[in-house]
């Protein structure tokens, strides 16, 4: 099975991932974590709608992701024990 989480906070991400590693070492279960890269958007946003192009501003958001590969385990049991302690700012999808 495989879990892919995304964050806009990258210590809170990190921060989970430790819990997720201490359910699954207390469980003895196989696991593998793998970082992907991060990815920028960025955005220009005009101030004024008329003459004024010179006048931007550059807005930046980063998206952090993880994979999470799982042998031999209940899928519906994972995923409560996911929901349960999800921070609202991350977001898992079962691939």
């Amino acid at each position: 099975m495989k879990f892919k989480f995304l964050s806009f906070n990258n210590l809170i991400l990190e921060k989970y991932f430790k819990n997720i590693n201490k359910f699954l070492s207390n469980k003895n279960i196989d696991y593998y974590c793998l970082n992907l890269p991060k990815k920028i958007i960025k955005i220009n946003l005009l101030r004024s709608p008329h003459i004024d192009k010179d006048s931007r501003d550059q807005v930046e958001y980063r998206i952090y992701s993880k994979l999470l590969y799982l042998n031999k385990i209940n899928k519906y049991l994972f995923l409560k024990f996911l929901k349960i302690n999800l921070p609202s700012i991350i977001k898992i999808f079962y691939i």
